[in-house]
């Protein structure tokens, strides 16, 4: 008999959603949306050797950016967003921080195409650190550990089932979880509001960890901004509905990945 479908959020945060009950599981994964989607092994081979239509244009892509050294945007004084590469932005607003998706090291299977603008030791001053979900190209171990060494003052800001993977990396760093629509306690003086919105995209790390973890992406509400990461996400409602409740957004991050689309 297939578990029964239960539904999950930080009790403690605001959801900002009218009548989102909390995200979707059955069993112990979380659902993408209203539905499970559990891509087999054999399905993402197929896809990497013969089935992806994009395989040959990213052979043909040869562009790469011009690297500007960038390691005194950290301690800037000034509202900046700096690409550091892949799905890794620093955002400074009002003299605070912002790091998303950090992968500061190439590693088997996670090769930077372009050299980061700065060293990785140059990555401090870090308040908060975004997580968008748990994929490898994503959330790097030892992108982790660094900064958590370098930025003792860095807080964590990630999804549901996410905390239990990070003490593992670092067991010092402070994390708060929370569901997709619900906004994080970043306290009464912070300078800007953060959101954990949806994204249509799975979670695996290991052999038994399918869906273990959420996924989603970020919303940054400033003084006269919207401020939009998606993480990881194919094409879905979820867009339209962003807008439908925060108005039309003023910078957005994206990058599409392959994945279902949720109910």
């Amino acid at each position: 008999m297939s578990a029964s479908p239960h539904y999950r959020r930080n009790e403690a945060l605001r959801t900002i959603r009218p009548g989102y009950v909390g995200n979707k599981l059955i069993g112990k994964e979380f659902c993408n949306g209203e539905t499970l989607f559990e891509p087999r092994f054999s399905t993402v081979l197929r896809w990497q050797l013969t089935a992806n239509p994009q395989k040959e244009e990213k052979k043909r892509d040869t562009w790469a950016p011009n690297v500007v050294p960038c390691a005194e945007a950290f301690f800037s004084n000034e509202d900046m967003l700096v690409w550091l590469g892949h799905a890794c932005f620093l955002l400074r607003v009002q003299g605070v921080s912002l790091l998303f998706d950090p992968v500061l090291f190439s590693s088997f299977g996670l090769r930077h195409r372009h050299a980061l603008p700065c060293r990785p030791e140059d990555v401090r001053n870090i308040d908060y650190l975004l997580l968008s979900h748990g994929h490898r190209d994503h959330l790097d171990e030892q992108s982790i550990k660094l900064l958590t060494k370098q930025n003792p003052q860095m807080r964590a800001l990630s999804s549901l089932g996410m905390a239990p993977l990070l003490r593992g990396m670092a067991p010092t760093l402070p994390v708060q979880e929370a569901g997709w629509w619900q906004q994080y306690d970043l306290g009464p003086t912070a300078p800007f509001e953060i959101y954990y919105l949806p994204a249509s995209h799975w979670h695996r790390r290991g052999l038994l960890d399918l869906n273990q973890v959420l996924w989603g992406s970020f919303l940054i509400k400033t003084a006269d901004r919207l401020i939009y990461f998606a993480g990881d996400t194919s094409y879905s409602d979820h867009f339209e509905t962003i807008e439908q409740i925060f108005g039309p957004l003023d910078i957005v991050l994206i990058r599409l990945a392959l994945t279902s689309r949720p109910s």
